[in-house]
Parts: structure tokens; sequence; C-alpha cells
């Protein structure tokens, strides 16, 4: 893989106080647009954002918002704020990394793919009236995102643990088939509901053997995170070497995504590392560290989990001199 790329590739901070931005504003990388990627994304809503930060920068050629964010008045809330026509003008797109500025997750669909056509596919489904113990269970989300200039192909696939916090089954799911997918000919799909027979695994073993590395061309790196709720069952030694061991006879370099940190971690021993997520970046091939979001002000927040830009362009940033040096 030939990146033409130079700066830094971790970036840790011990404290949470506005001069953190400050310092990760300095972080001004001349970052061309990469040729040849073909990267796999596995994970949960904050590693979709990132693929959606990602793919945005390869198509346009710059990031969403390498600004400070927009200061929010006294009497708005942050969403209210940015969906003024103030945010809109300065950061036109910022909505493409957080779907609470449209009326539903269905409005944020169509805008993202609308906006990235014509080189975004999607496969979407998510339940109505959703029971929050229901959460991850049966909802369904993969984006193919391919541009042939560059020859840059990214690929977001939902994927949480083995099973939620009440027990409940995490599947990865597709309507979409394989040969669909390579040939990037099936429409956009956002159904009401998930019809019979479609693909779905829990088995993450499974999922890269007969899923991902049935996809053409094959991604060369596979970037995954089990999501923000729990371990998903990656505290078990042997889970983490089967999935890694599977990354590697698929042909792909492995890299573990460290868990983003709520906004409301503590301060102490909250830039650490998991001890089982330690365990998995030491036999993955990379580490893409994002502990340092433990030192993130609480206005680069979103929500608990999510974050504005240039958050997401930051951990892309730190990905792809990651990748360069290899």
């Amino acid at each position: 893989m030939s990146l033409a790329l130079s700066g830094r590739a971790h970036i840790h901070f011990q404290q949470r106080s506005p001069a953190i931005y400050d310092q990760l504003e300095r972080l001004k990388l001349d970052v061309p647009v990469p040729r040849n990627l073909n990267i796999v994304f596995v994970g949960d809503s904050v590693t979709r954002y990132q693929y959606s930060s990602l793919v945005y920068f390869l198509k346009f050629g710059k990031w969403i918002n390498m600004h400070h964010p927009i200061p929010i008045a006294a009497n708005e809330t942050i969403n209210r704020m940015y969906q003024q026509e103030i945010a809109k003008k300065l950061v036109p797109h910022q909505s493409l990394i957080w779907k609470n500025f449209w009326n539903g997750k269905d409005d944020w669909s169509q805008f993202s793919t609308s906006l990235l056509s014509p080189f975004e596919m999607c496969d979407y489904f998510e339940p109505s009236n959703i029971n929050y113990k229901d959460f991850g269970k049966d909802s369904m989300e993969n984006r193919y995102f391919r541009e042939p200039v560059q020859n840059n192909t990214i690929t977001y696939f939902q994927k949480y643990g083995d099973l939620n916090n009440w027990k409940k089954p995490l599947t990865f799911k597709s309507t979409f088939g394989i040969d669909d997918i390579n040939s990037m000919s099936i429409a956009n799909q956002n159904i009401s509901q998930l019809p019979e027979g479609i693909y779905k695994t829990a088995n993450w073993t499974a999922f890269i053997e007969n899923f991902v590395s049935k996809l053409d061309p094959k991604p060369n790196v596979f970037i995954f995170n089990q999501g923000l709720w729990n371990d998903g069952g990656f505290k078990e030694r042997s889970l983490q070497k089967q999935v890694v061991k599977a990354i590697a006879d698929a042909g792909m370099i492995s890299v573990y995504k460290t868990t983003t940190k709520w906004k409301d971690d503590g301060e102490k021993g909250a830039t650490k590392m998991r001890k089982y997520e330690r365990q998995i970046c030491q036999i993955c091939d990379h580490c893409l560290d994002l502990s340092w979001t433990q030192g993130l002000p609480e206005y680069l927040y979103a929500d608990r989990a999510h974050f504005f830009e240039p958050v997401y362009s930051w951990f892309n940033m730190q990905l792809l001199n990651l990748l360069s040096s290899s």
C-alpha cells in the first residue's frame, strides 16, 4: 500500500480541557487524497461516522470541517444550533456525521447516498418503535463506496459483539448478495421489514470467511471494533485469536480500533485502553488507539457517544498515517 503521508500516528492527552482542541487543531497534516485503498470498517455507529468522514474526503478532496465547532447560543440546544443557517453555511455537510440533524435515520441515510452519489450503495433497515432492550438486535446497515478514478473502495458493515447488554443476539445481516455487491448493480435498499432468507450470522469468523473475503476486489485492510456497550465477547482470548487468524487467512491486514470514550467517562484511568483491547492490539497488525478521546472537551460531543467534526477527520488522519507506515 502506497500512501504519501507524513505526521503523527498517535495522539495522547492526559486531561479534558479546551486546550486539547487547540493541540488537535495544530494537527494540520497535508494529507493528499490516497489511491488504491480497499478498506472494510466493521463496528457500530461511531465507526459508521468515521467511514462517512473518510469517504467524504475521498470524494471531495477535503475534510468536512477542520475549524472550531460553531458556538452554541445560550438558549439553543446543540442540534438546533447546528440546524441554523449560519451552521449550514459554515459547515454545509456536518449533517453527514450526525443523523439527529434530520427527522430520522431514513432521511439521513438518503442524504448520505445522495451526497456521495454515484459512488455509494446502501443496504439499510432499522425497526420503528424499537425497545431499548432490543437495540442492535434487528437493525442492519451496510454501506459500499467505490470511486474508480482514484481506485478507492471503502466498505462499512454493521457488526457488533455477539450479544447486547440484555443477552440478545447481535447478528450481521445483508439483503444484498455477494454478486450484487461486487457489481455495484443493485438499487439502494431502504426496506420496511427484513425479508426472509437473508444472509446473517453472529459468528465473527464465519462473517470474515464467508462474506468479507468473497468481496471483489477483496479488501486488504480490515478495521474492527465491537461497539460501545460491552466487550462483545472479545474478553475471551480464544475469540481474539480466532478473529485475527481469520483476517490473516483471508489475506487482509488487521487493525483493531480501540473503543472511543463516553462523554461522561471519569478522569481516573479513562485514557487507558481496556485490558482486553491491549491484548487484541498486541496480536493485530496495527492498533488504531483512540483512547485520547477521553481528553476531548464536551462541545465536541454530539451526545454521550458521538462526535462533531473534526473529530472523525482526526480519526482518519491517524488511520491514514498508520497505514502509510506499513
